[in-house]
């Protein structure tokens, strides 16, 4: 299932968002019987979503509704941002859902004139593969594509097998990286800002892009700057913009695209 962000819910303050949360589908779990397989410690299940069976599961999964998982972070949110301005973004598929909120006061503008937005993204499905979480991210908005840098040392996951209470543990947790979140995300934007990268092909081909990949992604870089001297943010403009239109294309399926896409962000910590 292709997952198209131009579709979601856009919002502009916590009470349109938590309004928005409870139109949301609610899935079921329903017990099923699985041919072919023999296992006495586990009953089996199939979680279905919009009319589709997403997947099967054991006993030992927890089924963690959408709007629960929504609502949970929303309360948080607001209470820790209640008097700043905020924009958000909901999407729903069968599988998986979105949500982000932007800080908008947050946002840093740097001096090429291309801001960089600031906010938090949460994640929550019926995949069994899909755990609760969320995660600080930046925006930086002259990019295209719609992808965000999560920020991996400022994220939560908190699986959907093994917890006996996935909303309680993810409340925790929550709570400890919004207290250590947004400082060290706003040292790590301004030095991803100001470093210049000059060698990065090395990257490229550490990672196994083919030499007639990296021409395609320089191209897309001398678009920008025939100079020869790039920023990171560039760089990372330019693979991402590659890729996405490998994926629109359908040249790739989605979980090469989003492989991609994650393995693209590295670029920003060398």
């Amino acid at each position: 299932m292709r997952i198209n962000f131009k579709d979601a819910k856009r919002m502009t303050d916590f009470e349109s968002v938590r309004s928005y949360i409870q139109t949301m589908d609610i899935a079921q779990q329903k017990a099923v019987h699985v041919e072919d397989v023999e296992d006495e410690k586990h009953n089996f299940s199939a979680i279905l979503n919009m009319d589709k069976v997403v997947s099967i599961v054991t006993d030992q999964y927890q089924l963690v509704q959408n709007k629960d998982a929504f609502n949970y972070a929303t309360d948080v949110m607001e209470l820790a941002f209640k008097d700043e301005p905020i924009s958000a973004q909901i999407i729903e598929t069968p599988r998986r859902a979105f949500m982000t909120i932007v800080l908008e006061d947050r946002t840093i503008k740097p001096a090429d004139g291309h801001d960089i937005k600031v906010g938090y993204r949460f994640t929550n499905g019926y995949d069994k593969f899909t755990p609760f979480g969320g995660s600080l991210f930046m925006l930086r908005q002259v990019c295209s594509n719609g992808a965000v840098r999560l920020i991996a040392n400022d994220s939560i996951t908190v699986k959907h097998v093994g917890e006996k209470d996935v909303i309680s543990k993810l409340s925790v947790e929550f709570e400890q990286l919004l207290k250590r979140a947004m400082p060290e995300a706003l040292t790590l934007i301004n030095n991803a800002i100001k470093t210049k990268v000059e060698k990065y092909v090395d990257f490229l081909v550490d990672v196994g892009y083919s030499a007639r990949m990296i021409e395609e992604v320089e191209s897309r870089l001398i678009e920008w700057e025939p100079n020869g001297e790039y920023s990171r943010w560039q760089i990372y403009d330019a693979i991402t913009r590659f890729w996405s239109e490998k994926y629109d294309a359908r040249k790739i399926d989605p979980m090469v695209y989003y492989y991609r896409l994650n393995e693209a962000t590295k670029i920003l910590n060398k």
